[in-house]
């Protein structure tokens, strides 16, 4: 992902809609290489953007996807 832009999918919600998820309103998170999940998550919770991101009480269900350079975590909730 460079710039929050899948190579493979676009932006998180045109992702949501090649998946089916058109009737949810999706945000999302990307750190880069970080090369493990306790640091994924350190760089995530020390940035406040991040952490509004995913402490959003609005989102019902979220999902993370680690890779060789991206940790990645997609948020959605129903419309």
């Amino acid at each position: 992902a460079a710039g929050h832009v899948s190579q493979f999918y676009g932006r998180c919600s045109e992702m949501a809609k090649t998946f089916g998820l058109s009737n949810y309103r999706v945000g999302e998170n990307a750190v880069t290489n970080a090369s493990n999940a306790a640091k994924a998550h350190n760089r995530l919770t020390n940035s406040e953007g991040h952490r509004e991101n995913y402490l959003d009480s609005d989102y019902e269900v979220a999902g993370f996807a680690v890779g060789h350079k991206v940790t990645y975590q997609m948020f959605a909730y129903l419309k």
